[in-house]
Order: C-alpha cells, then sequence, then structure tokens
C-alpha cells in the first residue's frame, strides 16, 4: 500500500473521485476515502486506477532454490525452520528468503515434510555466508532479470548438478506443478501476518504441513522484514487503513485437491482452517482480501475483520462505509 500514490474510484452512488498525490484539492471526505482505500477499497468503490510507485532495481538479480530432502518428521522440520527464521531475521533490506513447506510425497499426515527455501537478492548478489548457511551451493543460484524470477516450485530437484535446479518454469504454466491457476485443481486459502514464529510457530507450521490433506497443498512463508517495518509505529508514514507494518512472513496455507466431491473438500478446508487457528498465537493480523463472509459467516467474519484492520481502523472504516456506501453496494467484501 505505500507504493500506491493515487488511484480513481468510483462511488456506490456513481461519483467518480481521484484520490492521493494526483489530486490537491481533495475534500475530507476524499482524504478520508484515501486513508480507506489504501487497505479496504472494495468494500468502499470500484477502483478504476491505480498509480503506483516505481522502484530502481539492478538489471539482475541473484536468486536460488533448494528443496530439502524430507524430514523424517515434524520436528526436525521445525527444528529446521527455526534455524532458516534465525538466519532470514537478520538479513538486510535488500535480501529475501522465502520459506515453502509440504507434506512429504504420500504422507497423508503421518509422513516427513519437504522444505523448500528461494532467496532473492535485488541489491546484486546472494552473499557467500547467507548462501552457505542456507545450505545453498553454486547449482543452486543463478542470476536473471527480476521479472523473470520463477515462482517458487516444490518439485525435487533433478540431481543433474546444472545448475538449473531453480529454473524449472512457474507453477500452473504448463509444467505439471500443482497452482491454484491450474485447471481442474480447487483451493481454499487462510493467512497470517507473522512477526517471528520462535519454537511454537515453527511446529505448528511443521505440524500442519505434515497432515496436509493431499501432496499438493502447502504452506507458503513470504518474507518481508525490512522495508516492510518501514512506516509502522514511530515510522513517518501517513497512516492508511491497512495497519500490518511490524511482520517478517505472511504465512499462506494453500489447500490444494482435484476431487469435486463434497467429502474432499471438507477435509481441505478443515485442514486449513485448523492450521490457520494453529498459528493464533504468533499472528499478528491477515490480509483483508482473505476474509471470506460465505464461507466463515457471523462472528468468524467479524473476527477477521478485526485481525485485518485493527478494532480502531475497523471502526473507522465502518463510519466511512456509511458514509459512501449507505445501502451497501458492495457486499462481497469485508463486512463493514
Amino acid at each position: 500500500m505505500q507504493s500506491v500514490v493515487a488511484m480513481r474510484v468510483v462511488t456506490a452512488d456513481g461519483t467518480v473521485r481521484t484520490l492521493g498525490s494526483t489530486n490537491a484539492d481533495m475534500d475530507e471526505l476524499e482524504r478520508e476515502m484515501w486513508w480507506g482505500c489504501r487497505g479496504a477499497a472494495a468494500a468502499l468503490a470500484v477502483v478504476t486506477a491505480v498509480t503506483l510507485r516505481a522502484y530502481q532495481i539492478p538489471k539482475t538479480v541473484e536468486h536460488g532454490r533448494l528443496i530439502h530432502p524430507p524430514s523424517p518428521n515434524a520436528a526436525a522440520a521445525a527444528d529446521r525452520l527455526t534455524a532458516i527464521e534465525a538466519i532470514a531475521r537478520g538479513l538486510p533490506e535488500g535480501i529475501q528468503v522465502d520459506v515453502c513447506a509440504t507434506r512429504g510425497a504420500g504422507g497423508g499426515g503421518g509422513g516427513g515434510v519437504t522444505l523448500g527455501v528461494f532467496p532473492c537478492a535485488v541489491d546484486g548478489d546472494l552473499p557467500a555466508d547467507v548462501a552457505r548457511e542456507l545450505g545453498l551451493e553454486t547449482k543452486h543460484l543463478t542470476k536473471s532479470r527480476y521479472c523473470d524470477v520463477p515462482y517458487h516450485s516444490m518439485l525435487p530437484d533433478d540431481g543433474d548438478g546444472d545448475g538449473d535446479g531453480d529454473e524449472k518454469s512457474a507453477p500452473g504454466d504448463g509444467d505439471g506443478v500443482p497452482s491454484q491457476a491450474t485447471p481442474g485443481m480447487f483451493s481454499y486459502v487462510r493467512q497470517w501476518f507473522v512477526d517471528e514464529l520462535g519454537a511454537d510457530g515453527a511446529a505448528a507450521v511443521a505440524a500442519a504441513a505434515a497432515a496436509a490433506p493431499t501432496d499438493d497443498s502447502l504452506i507458503m512463508m513470504q518474507h518481508a522484514g525490512g522495508a516492510v517495518r518501514r512506516g509502522g509505529p514511530g515510522g513517518d508514514d501517513e497512516t492508511m487503513a491497512f495497519p500490518h507494518r511490524e511482520w517478517e512472513w505472511s504465512v499462506v496455507i494453500i489447500a490444494l485437491w482435484t476431487d469435486p466431491g463434497a467429502d474432499s473438500r471438507s477435509a481441505a478446508e478443515s485442514w486449513a482452517d485448523d492450521a490457520f487457528d494453529s498459528l493464533r498465537g504468533v499472528g499478528v493480523g491477515c490480509y483483508a482480501v482473505d476474509i471470506d463472509r460465505f464461507r466463515r459467516p457471523g462472528n468468524a467474519a467479524e473476527t477477521e475483520t478485526a485481525l485485518a484492520f485493527g478494532e480502531e481502523n475497523a471502526a473507522r472504516l465502518r463510519e466511512l462505509k456509511r458514509r459512501v456506501d449507505p445501502s451497501n453496494l458492495f457486499a462481497a467484501a469485508a463486512p463493514l
């Protein structure tokens, strides 16, 4: 949201408004909408145009991919996750390391856990000591334009030692790697912002991965830290409805399955919900886009709204909603 500098929106009554830096004459309502639309736009208006801040990056970045052999059990995977987190939290802003956790192939809840690490250095090269600590060798690293960095693939390394292990094509683009976009694939997603997993959080992630209902389901830990914290408590950025700045990970729980039957859907959704609940002790909030007032109505949706915006912001958004959408035309988003 920090990179959104302006937007054009259409409110429920058909009024077109320009919000942000391109409108030096915003009235009081437009200033309030500018605050609210950076975090809750779908509940307030239709966004028809967005102006984003661009950032300078090098012509090439170094990135890597290492799929560890399956850990024999969840406890061993949790130990490895704890070690990876300790490395990640000490990295400078220009380096991130995402992590994926899946059950061991054919797991069914009693097998091991497979972990994948995906570092990326947007300021140039990945330092040799960081790569070494993460267990990466030269064959696990490559350089490319930032826009060509492949999406995370949890396919096993091909073992040919040619350094192309991280160059496999992105999930769902025809290479057989499951993703939410794969035809015939059903998905259900939950998400937490987490500042620090610690031992308890790592154990929860590993246990959830081991208990996944399908080999395709996974838990993705998207690494932020660093720059994301700028503008948080004590920062100098203007406020916005999206409040979450103090976090290291966006932990995304992705249930994927192909059987259209009700039992498979129920098992997949229950797994994701249970994994979400197991992380409540370390979660600091969630994305508003993941509020699902249809699958999780009533008090659950209200609780998720509070997690997404915080109690104070949620109350302010409800007042703004009454002003710009009193008939609740945009009802499919967060229940405000």
